[in-house]
């Protein structure tokens, strides 16, 4: 799964393409969740690929870590990337992303302030299996 996350991140950066990256000042952000880029989980791989496609390609990069664990701080931390030069990639679950009511104070979501959207297909709720004997679906699909 970690791999299979960085190799869409680092597609997402090809599919922007040429003009994406044509100003010097451009820089390559990656925005985590309230882990760090060595957690060994999914935050980690996601930089490590962040940081073989800029230095193989002659990109800056940084990363931004919200405060704390909540949309608001997320989005601050795009907020702040956006500032610095950054396109914001979102990989998300788009079906989820419509069905719920932002938890962010001006009322936008995540999808909405992306360059470039990449739908995971999840499903709604994020879980995809019926187990007998449990009262909610499991497995998530994001």
């Amino acid at each position: 799964m970690k791999k299979l996350l960085s190799a869409l991140l680092v597609v997402a950066m090809l599919l922007m393409g040429v003009a994406a990256f044509a100003e010097d000042t451009f820089e390559i952000a990656l925005v985590t969740d309230v882990g760090n880029i060595d957690d060994q989980s999914f935050n980690q791989s996601a930089w490590e690929g962040v940081v073989e496609f800029a230095e193989a390609n002659g990109y800056t990069k940084a990363y931004y870590r919200p405060s704390e664990d909540s949309t608001t701080a997320r989005m601050e931390s795009i907020k702040t990337a956006v500032e610095k030069g950054a396109k914001v990639i979102v990989l998300t679950n788009l079906a989820m992303s419509r069905a719920v009511t932002s938890r962010h104070p001006d009322g936008v979501k995540l999808y909405e302030v992306g360059d470039v959207v990449i739908d995971n297909c999840g499903c709604l709720g994020d879980a995809a299996i019926d187990v007998p004997g449990v009262p909610e679906k499991v497995a998530p699909t994001s």
